[in-house]
């Protein structure tokens, strides 16, 4: 069974550094652990001891470490996203809508909402 373990809070507050001494803790116990951080600054890879990057780095025994980088990823999958936001949702002509600032959405030709004008 996975176990997933978050860690939250706001910063300054020990969240990388403890989740570190728990996937530690968790794989000296035998656990395999999979530690994602997305912290951009060098502290995740600095209180590791270990160089992290994009892909899996072998930390230790039953540890493997990953820093995700938002922007990164993002832009990876921008084209994805453009892709998909646009087969969900097409915008309808403005001028058709009742108030200035509603804009009329549409999904597989239905309207969505009820601010949009016949």
């Amino acid at each position: 069974m996975a176990l997933i373990l978050t860690f939250l809070g706001k910063g300054g507050t020990g969240r990388t550094t403890m989740a570190i001494a728990a996937a530690k803790q968790l794989s000296r116990l035998g656990q395999r652990v999979l530690l994602v951080g997305q912290d951009p600054t060098p502290a995740f890879g600095l209180l590791l001891g270990a160089s992290t990057g994009s892909e899996p780095t072998e930390i230790g025994a039953n540890l493997q470490a990953v820093q995700l980088q938002s922007t990164l990823l993002l832009e990876r999958s921008w084209e994805e996203v453009k892709k998909t936001r646009s087969a969900i949702f097409a915008i309808a002509d403005p001028k058709k809508c009742l108030w200035s600032r509603t804009r009329c959405l549409t999904r597989n030709g239905q309207r969505l909402g009820t601010k949009c004008a016949s």
